[in-house]
C-alpha cells in the first residue's frame, strides 16, 4: 500500500503527467473540479495552451435545443442522444437504442 501511495505522489508531483491527466477529464466540469484542489492544479488548468489542448481534444457538444414547426402551438425541447438521436416524442424504442450505441462506436 505505501508504495503506491509513493507512486501517485511522484505522478500527481510531475506537471507533464498531471497535464495529460486532466487532458483526459471527459467534461469541462471535471476539469473546474479538479482545479479546485490547489493552486497548482488551477495554474495548470487555467494555461492558455493546456486549454487549448483541452478544447481540440473535446470539442463542444449539443446537449438540448429547441425545436417549432407549424403543426405544434410552441417549440418542443429535444434532447440529444449520443449526438445523434433527438428525444422530442418519447424514449427510443430498442431497435433505435441499439442503432445509435452501434453508431456511436
Amino acid at each position: 500500500m505505501g508504495g503506491s501511495k509513493a507512486t501517485m505522489a511522484v505522478v500527481i508531483g510531475v506537471d507533464d503527467l498531471l497535464r495529460e491527466i486532466l487532458l483526459r477529464l471527459d467534461f469541462p466540469a471535471f476539469l473546474v473540479r479538479a482545479a479546485l484542489v490547489s493552486k497548482r492544479w488551477l495554474a495548470l488548468a487555467a494555461d492558455p495552451a493546456f486549454l487549448r489542448r483541452f478544447r481540440d481534444r473535446h470539442p463542444p457538444r449539443l446537449l438540448s435545443f429547441y425545436f417549432h414547426d407549424a403543426c405544434s402551438p410552441r417549440p418542443q425541447f429535444v434532447l440529444e442522444f449520443g449526438g445523434i438521436w433527438p428525444l422530442a416524442h418519447g424514449p427510443l424504442s430498442n431497435s433505435e437504442t441499439h442503432m445509435a450505441h452501434s453508431n456511436n462506436q
